[in-house]
């Protein structure tokens, strides 16, 4: 897909309008057939739109980078290319954002830790989550201590404060406790509890606390006069069992004497008779099922071998001994025994007929016992008689139950005389807790009031330590996934050494769990550590990073697209050649691994240019050798407009100069930002080339200033370059990149600058009037160039004061 690629259409930043760039294919020439495009090489000077091409292939590729409104690829008819994830992982731009992303130098002493890539890009997400841990905890500290404020119950912002003060006036003897006890009768304080603080916020009244105080203090008075300030007895008097009232004391001797007739029995059956009256005629019927069951062969009792006729014979003795008139008889006895139930009476302990109804009740429960044990005991051993006198059972049941109707009768004549009681004591309950809430009211709605207040800081307060905790938690992610990142180290290093030709000239090694480097065997301070050699840390990370994960010989297998803009900068130049031998080296295997990768080099250097034109033109040479259909393009990028390049007619220096005129006359406003860059390049290069000397001397040296035609111009360039010299400085490293894209002129006016213009061209224009018009080089309109020039000379003469 990515060998489709014909334009780039793109808006934002240098691009107000949308554009289309025919970047990968040449319109006006027919394309070679069956080939494609695998190299461009696009000049154009700073400000032309590079770095916003640049920035748009990273918007393809998934990222999102600032001011770029519209990025899109098209192929050779203009229809859009949908790319692939799989595509898009294949696009790699390096430019300046790509270095500022993936290179960071960090101070350790005397040490210098590289961050590269994913470690370089954690860096500064560490840095920001540090930041925002630092912000949190501050939040977290502030909430803390608003919290704990409300936390603390001696603190008056506190709800349990007002609680506690609350409890405090409902205790006490003169408070709602020790009211309630004057109105039980109790001989302690009645206990504050949360069921009766809720109760007693019910009632939300609005009275004067002093009437409703004498008020209570009146029905107090009353509940002491009424009748000995009894209470209703709600419980009813348990009514008397039914067995009780159908229990015949005579039935149940008259079955204890009953005889059972003995029958006639061999010597074994007397055995197990015997042995039923000592044990228990269950005993006996407890064997017979055993024997009865055909599945046993051995006696459980004694172990001996039991065969069925043997077994059948003794089930037959045994029902013999237990016959159908024993079984009877046991029925009719179980059914006389009582299971007795008690009954608590303890509710009325203050009624005269209690003790007597209890008495009467405790001998019955006796008794029955008694007739219970004979009857087990007739039960077990049903031939034995058993004699008992009459136990008068059924009499105390009558006694009973005359006890019973009177214990009834007082208690309705008790509930009568204290129902007179119990409104009292209601009424004063209620007067007690609405007493009570006046007491409390201030408190209960300054408590309400700190709740609400409470609740709130609260929610901040967990909101607070919640952001603490992720904050935490985040920051602990990234350092631990910074930790575990690894570079291919000894790879870059290799790249170094093959751009600065020395092996030790740069390199990274690992220790620590940190990257440090090294120049020459020994540790190097980032404050140490130039421009140029960061652009050649982040060069060779570039390369390297693109292998991320592959087998060497496999990875320059896939289609790939290199967008590389300014990989030569001004703090290279000593390292040119090395930094250009590399990228010949890299892209060679790029383009050379795939017929259908494609680089696009970009740069506002022509003699960079001129060198990388020479790298396509040799990788190119190669491919026709090996049969492969590629071509290359040469751009140049100027008012946003795609033209070819030429390189054989643009010469830097003589294209300096007809940008300088041009921009005299009053063309090219969009070149007002480097113009003053160009012209002292200009006046540089003259003054270094012609005489040998700089532009802070050219000026003032007497020997250059004597070969103007008059002394008019003398005094006024002499002047004219003092003022230039001061305001601009020099070439100077550490001057360039503190105006890292502006010049000095960039607060003089439009008008100003093209004065300044007009003025540099002059002043080499009557030192060496051929050597500017040679490289003017529009010989059609030489005629008009000199007419110009003399005019402005003309000017400047006419202008210089006299001396």
């Amino acid at each position: 897909m990515l060998h489709d690629i014909a334009s780039l259409k793109l808006q934002g930043a240098n691009f107000d309008e949308l554009k289309e760039l025919s970047l990968f294919y040449f319109k006006d020439k027919p394309k070679p057939k069956n080939s494609c495009c695998n190299g461009v090489l696009l000049y154009g000077r700073n400000g032309a739109g590079k770095s916003t091409i640049a920035k748009c292939f990273r918007k393809i590729a998934g990222e999102n980078p600032t001011g770029i409104v519209q990025a899109t690829l098209c192929n050779a008819e203009g229809k859009e290319l949908s790319l692939t994830d799989d595509d898009k992982k294949h696009i790699f731009v390096f430019n300046e954002d790509y270095i500022d992303k993936n290179i960071k130098l960090q101070e350790d002493h005397l040490n210098t830790i590289v961050l590269l890539g994913e470690a370089a890009d954690l860096t500064d997400k560490i840095t920001e989550a540090e930041k925002a841990l630092e912000k949190a905890k501050i939040e977290y500290d502030k909430q803390k201590s608003i919290y704990d404020e409300y936390n603390n119950p001696d603190n008056v912002k506190s709800p349990e404060y007002y609680r506690k003060k609350i409890w405090l006036k409902l205790k006490g003897d003169t408070n709602w406790a020790g009211r309630d006890r004057q109105i039980t009768g109790a001989k302690k304080n009645t206990p504050v509890t949360e069921r009766i603080y809720s109760k007693i916020l019910k009632h939300k009244i609005n009275k004067d606390i002093e009437i409703l105080a004498e008020k209570f203090r009146n029905e107090l008075e009353k509940l002491h006069t009424a009748e000995s300030g009894n209470s209703i007895i709600r419980a009813n008097v348990p009514n008397i069992p039914k067995y009780l009232l159908q229990y015949d004391d005579v039935k149940i001797i008259q079955a204890l004497a009953q005889e059972i007739e003995k029958p006639t029995l061999t010597e074994r059956e007397v055995k197990l008779l015997k042995m039923a009256q000592q044990e228990g005629f269950e005993k006996l019927e407890e064997r017979k099922s055993v024997f009865s069951d055909n599945s046993i062969h051995e006696c459980p009792y004694c172990m001996q071998v039991l065969n069925d006729d043997y077994k059948k014979e003794l089930v037959k003795s045994i029902q013999k001994v237990l016959s159908k008139v024993v079984e009877e008889h046991q029925k009719e006895l179980k059914d006389y025994l009582v299971q007795i139930e008690e009954i608590d009476l303890s509710a009325f302990k203050n009624l005269k007929n209690y003790e007597e109804c209890t008495r009467i009740w405790k001998l019955i429960v006796d008794k029955i016992s008694i007739y219970n044990d004979k009857l087990n005991d007739k039960i077990s051993n049903p031939y034995v008689q058993i004699h008992i006198e009459n136990l008068d059972v059924k009499q105390l049941v009558q006694q009973l139950c005359e006890v019973h109707r009177h214990l009834c009768e007082e208690l309705r004549n008790y509930n009568e005389k204290a129902v007179l009681v119990e409104p009292i004591k209601d009424n004063l309950k209620m007067l007690n807790a609405e007493w009570a809430f006046l007491e409390i009211k201030d408190l209960e709605i300054q408590k309400n009031k700190q709740e609400k207040e409470f609740a709130q800081e609260k929610r901040l307060f967990c909101s607070a330590d919640n952001t603490l905790k992720a904050a935490i938690s985040k920051l602990e992610d990234l350092e631990a996934e910074r930790k575990n990142v690894r570079i291919a180290v000894d790879r870059i290093n290799a790249c170094m050494q093959y751009i600065f030709f020395a092996k030790d000239r740069l390199s990274i090694q690992y220790g620590d769990g940190q990257y440090k480097l090294f120049s020459c065997g020994k540790p190097v301070r980032p404050c140490d550590v130039s421009v140029g050699e960061r652009n050649i840390i982040a060069l060779s990370y570039f390369f390297t990073n693109i292998l991320k994960g592959k087998a060497e010989s496999e990875a320059y297998k896939d289609e790939y697209l290199l967008v590389i803009d300014d990989p030569v900068s001004s703090f290279d130049m000593e390292n040119h050649i090395g930094i250009l031998s590399f990228l010949k080296y890299e892209l060679g295997l790029f383009l050379e691994g795939n017929q259908y990768s494609c680089a696009l080099l970009m740069t506002h250097d022509l003699m960079t240019y001129s060198d990388m034109d020479k790298i396509f033109k040799e990788m190119n040479d190669a491919y026709n050798q090996n049969h492969r259909n590629g071509y290359f393009l040469r751009w140049k990028l100027e008012q946003r407009t795609l033209s070819e390049m030429k390189i054989d007619q643009h010469q830097e220096y003589s294209e300096l100069i007809r940008d300088v005129y041009s921009f005299a006359l009053g063309k090219q406003d969009n070149a007002s930002l480097m113009i003053g860059n160009e012209m002292r390049q200009i006046l540089e290069a003259f003054a270094t080339f012609e005489y040998k000397t700089n532009i802070e001397k050219i000026s003032t040296d007497k020997t250059i200033l004597n070969l103007l035609p008059s002394k008019e111009y003398v005094s006024y360039f002499k002047n004219l370059m003092y003022r230039l010299v001061l305001n601009g400085g020099s070439h100077k490293k550490d001057a360039v990149s503190f105006m890292k894209g502006y010049d000095f002129f960039s607060f003089i006016s439009d008008e100003e600058k093209r004065r300044t213009a007009r003025d540099i061209l002059c002043f080499i224009y009557l030192l060496n009037k051929k050597h500017l018009l040679v490289h003017l080089e529009i010989k059609s309109h030489k005629e008009d160039w000199e007419r110009q020039l003399e005019k402005w000379c003309n000017e400047i003469k006419d202008q210089s004061p006299e001396l």
